[in-house]
């Protein structure tokens, strides 16, 4: 698969993929991600995940420090409450995180979210 190909896999998949550098900066975003977070992104002023996580998540930043380079799962499919939908028409009640850390980026860190609601959550 062409590297053409896979961004566009990444622009066109339904739930949101996001990966960071291991202090949290996040460097890619698909269009999911950025629907799905928006209630969250409303008063972040930088592109730092553990920020971005912070009021939903807390733990994130330190469970990926503890996670220590090692390639795995270090959240699965842990549902999140956005209370009122963070005010937002449309925006999603609730989120299910997925975090990890894939072979070919040990250093990073991909966040995968999707709506409960959504069709292929668990």
């Amino acid at each position: 698969m062409s590297h053409a190909s896979l961004l566009e896999l990444l622009h066109l998949a339904p739930v949101g993929v996001m990966r960071a550098e291991s202090g949290g900066q996040i460097t890619v975003m698909n269009p999911a991600a950025s629907r799905l977070l928006v209630s969250l992104m409303a008063a972040l002023n930088d592109f730092n995940l553990y920020a971005l996580m912070e009021p939903l998540l807390p733990e994130l930043a330190d469970a990926v420090q503890g996670h220590d380079g090692k390639v795995g799962v270090i959240r699965h499919w842990q549902r999140l409450e956005l209370p009122g939908g963070g005010g937002i028409p449309g925006a999603p009640e609730s989120l299910s995180i997925t975090a990890l850390r894939l072979p070919s980026d040990p250093s990073g860190v991909v966040l995968v979210v999707s709506a409960p609601n959504d069709p292929w959550t668990p």
